[in-house]
């Protein structure tokens, strides 16, 4: 089996691609599987209000070797797009292929150039065997959380009043629910992943992963009267980070 995949898949239940919006400071990652270990080119496509668009290769990823999954740092920044879109006429979208395998599909990207008031990422496991990155740029809400088991403490013989109860195995943690803010139909519908998915927050500052436990995450999945939706989550994280490896 000579088999190489890109490891996402952005089609929506009707069979089409759909678009994912993005920054251009926003990280991205992309993975894929090489059976050979050949080498595989990074094609972007540019779509212009106009009608026009140009194709270019902007890089090259050599797998570390044959039979392994290899991921790459797909950002706006970290393919330096900057320097190969027309500047001179106005983006629809661009699309990103790879060139090279033999499973492959297109991911389509459009630019988020509003001015954010939070940003919040997340990655998740994303059934395909890779991982994706979730911009939430919806509120933050922190609550602190505790739970004990109480009993009750016998009462003195030489006292006429009752003590105090006890507590034993008493614990305490903070939650944060986040919002994506809205995304398209297709966008959230695929996201319906992040219900059973190992995940972990992105801190970009510190450019480390932290494991995180999803204590609730619902999605409306699908209404005939709107257009956009959004998630939100709820969860608690580990204090110290799985990974620390994080450039974009």
């Amino acid at each position: 089996n000579s088999t190489s995949a890109l490891l996402h898949s952005y089609l929506s239940k009707e069979g089409k691609y759909f678009t994912k919006e993005i920054r251009k400071d926003q990280p991205e990652l992309i993975y894929f599987y090489s059976h050979t270990g050949t080498v595989v080119a990074v094609a972007v496509t540019f779509f212009y209000q106009d009608g026009t668009s140009d194709i270019v290769t902007v890089a090259t990823i050599n797998p570390s070797a044959a039979k392994v999954i290899t991921c790459f740092n797909a950002s706006w920044g970290n393919l330096d797009l900057e320097s190969f879109v027309d500047g001179s006429k106005e983006l629809a979208y661009y699309q990103l292929e790879l060139q090279g395998l033999t499973i492959n599909s297109p991911i389509r990207y459009q630019l988020d150039d509003r001015t954010p008031d939070y940003d919040n990422y997340i990655l998740y496991s994303n059934g395909c065997g890779g991982m994706e990155i979730l911009r939430c740029s919806g509120a933050t809400q922190y609550a602190a959380r505790s739970s004990k088991t109480s009993y009750e403490k016998p009462r003195n013989v030489n006292t006429s009043f009752r003590t105090k109860r006890g507590h034993v195995g008493a614990s305490g943690y903070e939650e944060i629910t986040i919002n994506t803010g809205y995304y398209s139909k297709e966008y959230i519908y695929h996201l319906r992943q992040l219900l059973v998915a190992d995940v972990w927050r992105v801190d970009l500052d510190r450019q480390n992963f932290y494991g995180v436990e999803v204590i609730n995450a619902q999605i409306k999945l699908y209404d005939e009267y709107e257009d956009l939706y959004y998630l939100e989550i709820t969860y608690r994280t580990d204090d110290q980070p799985d990974m620390n490896t994080f450039n974009y």
